[in-house]
């Protein structure tokens, strides 16, 4: 019995390491991608508040105009790009957008000045778009299926086998599984709060849009 218990020591402490890792890897990951998401929002919203800025030096019909998509683009990713559900694309924003970039398209350039204000406000859109494309590929991005599976299943492996040693104090046995439990399903809630950057307790709001 005791060489089996030895051997039982070597097989959890080699599945404790690759656990270990695996779900270290994963946890780094997730917050990397809940900053990412965070940042590229901002930048995203930042650009369509340069766009408005842009557009104020506009005198005609058209800065309005411009203004005004710019602001409808901003509401319609706060009221409808901003769940996890959707996924980080809807059909309001992108609709926004191309009557955005329509009335962009659309100004005149008359003078010097117009051709300066517009050339600006078209690479304002033009990194827009390509921050919103970035936002949507992040948020799309998630772990799968079978990776929760191997994280779900590794701790209760890991539990197990803690749970399978015959210890000379049962207190401190207790203690530890307790202890190893908490902290395993402690790093999974938080992996599993920062994939829902949009809902639950690690959220933030679209406060840059607003």
């Amino acid at each position: 019995f005791r060489a089996m218990h030895d051997v039982t020591a070597i097989v959890y402490a080699n599945i404790g390491v690759l656990y270990s890792i695996v779900l270290g890897l994963l946890a780094v990951h997730s917050q990397e991608r809940w900053v990412s998401i965070r940042e590229t929002a901002e930048i995203e919203a930042s650009y369509v508040a340069g766009i408005g800025r842009s557009a104020n030096a506009l005198d005609d019909s058209t800065g309005t105009l411009i203004r005004l998509n710019a602001a409808n683009y901003a509401r319609a990713v706060a009221e409808t790009e901003w769940s996890d559900e959707m996924q980080g694309a809807s059909a309001e924003a992108a609709a926004a957008l191309e009557r955005l970039w329509h009335s962009i398209l659309v100004m005149e350039r008359t003078t010097d000045r117009d051709l300066l204000i517009s050339q600006t406000i078209v690479d304002l859109a033009t990194e827009l778009e390509q921050a919103r494309m970035r936002r949507v590929s992040l948020m799309r991005e998630h772990i799968s299926d079978l990776l929760w599976s191997i994280l779900i299943g590794g701790g209760v492996v890991m539990v197990f086998f803690l749970v399978l040693f015959t210890p000379e104090h049962d207190n401190i046995h207790t203690v530890l599984v307790v202890a190893v439990t908490l902290v395993i399903s402690a790093v999974l809630i938080l992996i599993f709060s920062y994939e829902h950057p949009t809902e639950g307790a690690m959220a933030f709001p679209p406060h840059a849009y607003l």
